[in-house]
């Protein structure tokens, strides 16, 4: 029976494969599968139907749960990188600023006079030492709201993330009890689709 149904399990372990950045273990692994299924149908037309009739089911679970999964992230790239532009001028001044004081210094290095050289670094050191400690707390403070904004999408992110998997944790498990109760013997009968009724108005 367990050399039977092999093939069937190889299958679930390979193409119901979680996304690697969810590391999620399932609820009920490979070797648990195998265990079971010895106990389960010695029918191998039963097994066929079971196995044919819920891996579809089991792989489109999978498919919605990684489609979900990529949108949560995809949501939160794109809020960050609209948080990003959001303070695009502040970091274009940040670093104006940056290079103007560097250049400032520099061109102290030019001068002959050692007398005049270092006054010179004295003089727009202490002025470019105000300018960037002004520069630095503007961007500490740049720095602390963005970190505040990342930290409110990370959360909704997460949560997407939590709730994306107990989607899929609850379908998953559903479809794995009906399919064991397949095997059993125990088919459940789908419900029929009713076709759509006319509106006459």
């Amino acid at each position: 029976m367990l050399l039977k149904a092999l093939p069937f399990v190889l299958i679930i372990g390979t193409a119901l494969a979680l996304p690697v950045e969810v590391q999620m273990q399932a609820d009920r692994t490979l070797m648990d599968f195998m265990m079971m299924s010895t106990n389960r149908a010695s029918d191998p037309a039963l097994q066929a139907y079971c196995f044919g009739r819920y891996m579809p089911i089991l792989n489109q679970i999978n498919n919605e749960f990684e489609k979900a999964y990529t949108g949560c992230q995809d949501v939160y790239d794109a809020t960050v990188k609209l948080i990003d532009s959001d303070f695009t001028e502040q970091r274009q001044n940040a670093t104006a600023i940056s290079k103007e004081s560097c250049q400032s210094l520099q061109l102290c290095d030019g001068i002959d006079s050692y007398i005049k050289s270092f006054e010179c670094f004295a003089n727009t050191g202490a002025e470019q030492s105000d300018i960037l400690k002004t520069m630095s707390g503007n961007a500490k403070a740049s720095a602390a709201k963005i970190q505040e904004r990342y930290f409110s999408v990370g959360n909704t992110r997460d949560q997407c993330f939590i709730d994306a998997q107990n989607v899929y944790s609850a379908k998953s498990t559903d479809a794995y009890n009906e399919m064991f109760a397949c095997l059993d013997g125990n088919i459940v009968t789908p419900q029929p689709t009713n076709p759509p009724t006319a509106i006459i108005n």
